[in-house]
């Protein structure tokens, strides 16, 4: 009986709580986007950042399958990874923190 079929990556939300992360959110979607296999989605959970978070954010949009989500008011990092794990639509998530 054949076993099941090789884990090909695509089924994978990677979940990335952000609050005024600027400074690091460029580098943390670069490392999503050096993978070899590329995921399903990355969410971005920008828990009402003041900063240019949104704005990083959004500029890994066309090479990222990325989704923000803007939460407010600010809940702390286990709210901003539970919306995100809420809203994915994968079976298996990954946190990047």
């Amino acid at each position: 009986m054949p076993g099941p079929a090789p884990y090909d990556g695509r089924d994978v939300t990677v979940v990335i709580a952000a609050y005024n992360a600027s400074a690091t959110l460029d580098e943390a979607l670069g490392s999503v986007a050096a993978q070899s296999r590329r995921p399903r989605e990355v969410l971005v959970a920008d828990d009402c950042s003041t900063d240019g978070t949104p704005t990083v954010a959004e500029s890994w949009r066309d090479r990222l399958p990325l989704r923000i989500l803007r939460l407010d008011p600010n809940g702390g990092p286990a709210a901003a990874r539970h919306a995100a794990i809420t809203a994915a639509t994968s079976p298996l998530v990954a946190l990047l923190d």
